[in-house]
């Protein structure tokens, strides 16, 4: 073999490559454009819509109506709040009407993190549908979870609450009405043989606080052995399967086969392991459930917003979340959930283009990339028999493989600022994504032309290519001992071009070479199936604000172009660069110059106002990234960009005021011991304001004081343990209605006092300052936590 590879091109290979032209690459670029469409067409939801009285079809219009009753006025209904309590009782009104009889969860409820504690009062609606089987029956909540030795409770769980700013008819309306319609098909059929618990939890937005409380509370929970979740993020698109609990193998591989249209891959597994976001779902994993967890996520810009409301809801994500739950659930209802044939290990899973899937254990990936190495050697071996190849042009393939993995995200980077310096948000894409979408993927796939014809000029386009497979194994090996859930995405192109190396041989003598050289196409376009929906799927979730992370993504598109770059001058490839160019420029004009917001895709901004007696009265909005319309500009008479909350260095644009002299909540010493042995402070903070506008009341305690715990609602916390924020400050906070009085007691290391704020938090603005409120303009409104009056007390204890 050694005699036969050379650093120096001979005859052979001379010949070789100018029989390589420019049809390759045109071909895989017109590929790549027809598969693009081809996947943004699969993504959106396309369902038949049964007739809502139909007795065993998921029908998206009855879950709507139902919806619709829930939500009433599309008022919005936060945590602990009048308004949620209104949305209960239309809730249960529904449940009655279907046949059941509800159970209220009612529970105090707090998230002890690192920063401090967040506490609530939660009500979670329960539906418990008992099962037939002796071993699955749950005869009363309060039985003990000693009677069940081996779980098989099914949880079908949403939470029913909304953010501040918006009545959530997506998050998590949508999960509400697909509940409630597959409770009104329960209720059709014979009892099932595994219990099925109908969750709608409260205090997700807040910290999953209606989960936690159900998981850690109720004797039900130890009755489960695994949940469905159903989220969203946004009013429209497909029910993607994004999250899965551990070894939740047997239930992946039933939604692979029940799924109408599968949209899922174990990718999403190891991608949410490692960021901070959670759902209700990694409340249950972390009680031993297994699960599934669904979500929509296109029209971002109507998320926690008022626009989050019905008439933007679209039918078809219902019926798609609805048909992928629904038809889940008809199999397992029934099923022998502890069947020792059911897999309980992980798999590696995805679909292909939404059309079938390929699944696998985890084992086995190490296994195949091993095989596949030597396979590969072999096939080198042989393949150097019959055509010589080159050293150099291997060399070559290999260091093109991390050059595009560095380059093509720092193109994307350099691109990202571009458009957001030149234009006035810095979100520019998202009223229209396309635009953003066309310039980037023009800016990389010209960069992989031209510096991808410089790195490979005269190198051989067969031995780049062995190169580069070396480079896959490489990648398949490491992802599947390491993150092997994604290990498919190097694992399948590995399989096909090793296939495609062993084959060759047997195809030089009955192939045309100019038919040969295509392989190279089918290489490239099994890279781009399967990396083009991830590409698609992070642009929907987390949009270009993830440049970099798309682009590396695309990288991998780009790198399987790479062998047939070796290609001559060509005066066709030439007219593409310059499509491209062109393509760039105008995608990247579009995306800078193309109005910020419009009547679907407003300025999300909040406007606050802070009473302090110290520092006095604000008003406060926008931040630097977020600078408010020029008539609120105007109405806060050029405010000044700064730090005014005194727990927090974050910078807003504010206005200093007359206090409107909102009384702040009342504080009364209830005890106070101060001796040599112990130091300690009782009071009660109540709040003076209406049940109906008060939101929470916080509680700043400076870290480096002689503060040493801090007992809050009954349960006593340390105070060194926690991280501070950025004015030293451990936040202890009381969400909602029920936090009208709440009671504190502070044991100190000394006699000293020490000063802690206390914030009331009010829902909206005093009616003398809803002016700013009318001039945020047309194109913005509040979103999140919506607009807020803040009341600081300052008490030194």
């Amino acid at each position: 073999m050694e005699y036969l590879m050379t650093d120096h091109q001979p005859m052979m290979e001379q010949e070789s490559t100018e029989r390589l032209t420019s049809t390759p690459i045109i071909i895989s670029l017109i590929l790549f454009i027809c598969l693009a469409s081809f996947i943004r067409w699969n993504l959106d939801p396309r369902a038949d819509i049964p007739q809502p009285d139909q007795n065993t079809q998921f029908s998206a219009t009855s879950a709507k109506q139902m919806l619709s009753d829930v939500l009433a006025d599309e008022s919005p209904h936060p945590l602990d709040s009048m308004e949620i309590r209104q949305t209960e009782k239309r809730l249960v009104k529904i449940l009655r009407k279907l046949g059941y009889q509800e159970e209220i969860q009612e529970a105090k409820v707090c998230d002890d993190n690192k920063w401090g504690v967040r506490c609530t009062q939660v009500r979670n609606i329960i539906v418990t549908i008992n099962g037939t089987g002796q071993i699955n029956s749950i005869t009363s909540p309060s039985e003990t979870a000693q009677s069940i030795e081996r779980p098989t409770g099914i949880l079908i769980s949403s939470h029913y609450d909304s953010v501040d700013a918006g009545p959530g008819a997506g998050d998590a309306g949508v999960a509400v009405a697909t509940m409630l319609e597959i409770a009104r098909l329960l209720s059709t059929m014979p009892q099932p043989k595994n219990t099925i618990v109908l969750l709608f939890n409260e205090g997700e937005e807040y910290g999953l606080l209606g989960a936690k409380a159900f998981m850690q509370q109720h004797p039900l929970a130890k009755k489960l052995k695994l949940a469905i979740n159903v989220e969203a993020r946004g009013s429209k698109g497909s029910s993607v399967m994004f999250e899965t609990g551990e070894n939740s193998g047997w239930l992946v591989q039933e939604y692979l086969k029940q799924s109408p249209k599968v949209l899922s891959s174990s990718l999403f597994y190891e991608v949410y392991k490692a960021l901070p976001n959670d759902t209700d779902l990694t409340v249950f994993k972390k009680h031993g459930l297994q699960g599934l967890n669904f979500a929509h996520a296109e029209k971002l810009t109507h998320y926690h917003t008022p626009l989050d409301n019905l008439e933007n809801l679209e039918l078809a994500t219902i019926q798609h979340h609805g048909d992928n739950v629904w038809r889940i659930l008809q199999t397992i209802k029934d099923q022998n959930l502890n069947d020792p044939n059911l897999t309980e290990s992980n798999l590696v899973y995805t679909d292909i283009l939404g059309l079938f899937s390929l699944e696998w254990q985890e084992s086995t990936s190490i296994t195949a990339s091993i095989l596949l190495l030597i396979l590969f050697i072999f096939s080198i071996t042989r393949l150097s028999k019959f055509v010589t190849l080159s050293k150099q042009s291997m060399r070559r393939g290999v260091y093109s493989f991390f050059i595009f993995l560095i380059i093509l995200p720092v193109m994307g980077y350099l691109l990202q600022l571009l458009v957001t310096s030149i234009s006035a948000t810095n979100q520019p894409w998202l009223i229209n994504s396309f635009s953003m979408q066309i310039a980037l993927w023009s800016l990389l796939s010209v960069t992989t032309l031209i510096v991808g014809r410089l790195l490979l000029k005269n190198c051989q386009a067969l031995s780049v290519m062995l190169g580069l497979v070396s480079c896959w194994i490489i990648s398949s090996i490491a992802t599947s001992y390491f993150i092997v859930g994604i290990s498919f995405l190097f694992l399948i192109p590995t399989a096909i071009s090793v296939l495609i190396l062993f084959l060759y041989p047997y195809c030089i003598n009955i192939i045309k070479p100019s038919a040969l050289n295509l392989h190279f196409v089918i290489s490239a376009l099994v890279i781009a199936i399967l990396f083009m929906p991830i590409v698609y799927t992070l642009e929907i979730m987390v949009t270009y604000d993830m440049t970099v992370a798309l682009s590396v993504m695309f990288a991998f598109i780009m790198i399987g172009l790479l062998p047939t770059l070796t290609i001559n001058r060509n005066r066709q490839l030439k007219r593409v660069q310059v499509t491209l160019l062109a393509t760039f420029i105008i995608g990247t004009s579009w995306t800078a110059l193309q109005p910020s917001f419009d009547s679907t895709s407003k300025q999300r901004i909040n406007v606050y106002y802070l009473q302090d007696d110290v520092i006095g009265a604000y008003v406060a909005t926008g931040d630097e990234n977020n600078k408010p319309s020029e008539m609120l500009f105007e109405a806060l008479d050029s405010p000044t960009l700064g730090s005014t909350l005194p727990w927090s260095n974050y910078n807003l644009y504010y206005k200093k005021i007359n206090s409107e002299n909102i009384q702040p909540s009342q504080i009364e010493i209830l005890n106070s011991t101060s001796d040599e042995q112990n130091n300690t402070a009782q009071f009660v903070i109540q709040s003076t304001d209406q049940i109906s506008s008060l939101r929470e009341i916080r509680i700043y305690v400076p870290k480096e004081s002689n503060i040493k715990t801090v007992t809050f609602l009954n349960e006593k916390y340390e105070v060194s343990r926690r991280k501070s924020n950025s004015k030293g400050y451990i936040n202890f906070r009381c969400i909602g209605a029920s936090c009208q009085s709440i009671k504190i007691e502070l044991e100190k290391t000394s006699k000293e006092l020490t000063e802690i704020l206390v914030v009331t938090t009010l829902k909206g603005l005093p009616k003398a300052l809803e002016t700013y409120q009318r001039n945020r303009g047309e194109m913005a409104h509040q979103s999140q936590f919506g607009d807020q009056s803040h009341i600081v007390s300052r008490v030194e204890i």
